[in-house]
C-alpha cells in the first residue's frame, strides 16, 4: 500500500471512530463522488433542535506535516480541491 493510501485509510479510521462516539452514521463515498470532492457524509438521525435528519457533505485531508499554531493547524489547500 502506498503513503497516500495508508493516510486515507487512516483518516477515514479516525472519523469512523469519533462518529461512532458521537452517534453518528458515516458513510463513505463512491469514486464519482469522491471525484467531484466528496469523500463522505455524516448523517444524525436523532433529533437535534427538532430537525429528525441533518446530512453533512465533507472532503477529507490527511496530512504527516503542517504547520501547527495554537488554536489552530494550517494546510495549504489547492483551490481545486474546493471550489466546485
Amino acid at each position: 500500500m502506498d503513503e497516500n493510501s495508508k493516510k486515507e485509510e487512516f483518516s477515514y479510521a479516525y472519523i469512523k471512530m469519533i462518529a461512532a462516539i458521537a452517534g453518528v452514521d458515516v458513510s463513505f463515498s463512491n469514486r464519482p463522488s469522491d471525484n467531484a470532492g466528496i469523500d463522505l457524509t455524516f448523517k444524525v438521525t436523532h433529533a437535534i433542535d427538532n430537525l429528525y435528519t441533518v446530512s453533512i457533505d465533507a472532503q477529507v485531508k490527511c496530512v504527516s506535516s503542517a504547520t501547527i499554531y495554537d488554536s489552530y493547524i494550517k494546510y495549504v489547500l489547492k483551490v481545486k480541491n474546493y471550489k466546485r
